[in-house]
């Protein structure tokens, strides 16, 4: 199961940024990231964007599980939602989207 919080904490640490520093960046409180890394927290889209930004990554990269590497399925959906005239944006809000909703449903029904 992806963890969007152990995803920040694990790029904040390869960048060398300290929580204080990420969350003077992101203009969040160091305890509301704090709970955001351990996962006490679900982060809002435009907070991921704003942490990601923070950490000058993209959201792609913030939300991959592995970054540099993406599944050929994934890369193939991406094309045809933009063959069909989807925007980048649109696409990266869906998935967005998706991904808390999934953590969100795993939160409620464990």
């Amino acid at each position: 199961m992806f963890k969007i919080g152990a995803r920040i904490r694990e790029v904040r640490t390869q960048k060398g940024v300290s929580l204080c520093q990420l969350a003077n960046l992101a203009s969040i409180s160091k305890g509301y990231l704090s709970n955001i890394e351990n996962n006490k927290n679900q982060p809002s889209q435009r907070m991921i964007i704003k942490i990601a930004q923070s950490l000058e990554i993209s959201v792609e990269a913030m939300m991959s599980h592995h970054e540099g590497m993406l599944d050929d399925e994934w890369v193939g959906l991406v094309r045809q939602a933009k063959e069909m005239g989807l925007s980048s944006t649109e696409v990266r809000a869906f998935l967005l989207e998706q991904t808390i909703a999934t953590e969100v449903k795993q939160l409620l029904y464990k």
